[in-house]
């Protein structure tokens, strides 16, 4: 991973982008910033932004959110829109950002159920003068120890 910094202007503000991109071999990123989803390949590991953080505004605030930290995945089977729902919450628990999107949660869900618990970290975070932190990026990946760093 390395440490990135990204900015643009929409509806009027600026929305700052901050945290860690991951790298291939080469050195190349492996993913861009506007992808909404990535998959690696065989391992099964996903890269993707938080569903429902509007919901979430005043805990995404929390510095248990920012780049690089561990999060913890709950699976949600109680969900009454989704069967397959799991929550995104800070390593201890207690706050919650939002959801792994619908369309991922469905492949995540079914592999959590078989293979147990997944490690997850925030990789990227938007934010905005006004608004604070807006929204984050994942990485969850089944069985791999993600090591925790400080915020970028």
């Amino acid at each position: 991973m390395t440490e990135a910094t990204y900015s643009f202007e929409a509806h009027g503000e600026t929305i700052d982008g901050r945290g860690y991109r991951l790298m291939g071999d080469g050195g190349d990123p492996v993913q861009s910033l506007q992808d909404e989803d990535f998959a690696f390949g065989t391992t099964g590991a996903h890269v993707c932004k938080v569903a429902g953080i509007s919901h979430h505004q005043h805990e995404i605030q929390s510095d248990e959110f920012a780049p690089g930290r561990r999060l913890q995945l709950v699976l949600d089977p109680k969900n009454p829109y989704d069967p397959n729902a799991i929550e995104i919450r800070t390593a201890s628990g207690i706050m919650m950002a939002g959801f792994v999107p619908r369309e991922i949660a469905v492949q995540v869900a079914s592999r959590m159920r078989v293979d147990g618990p997944w490690q997850a970290m925030c990789l990227w975070e938007w934010r905005t003068d006004t608004r604070g932190r807006i929204g984050l990026q994942v990485l969850m990946a089944p069985g791999f120890a993600l090591s925790e760093r400080g915020a970028a």
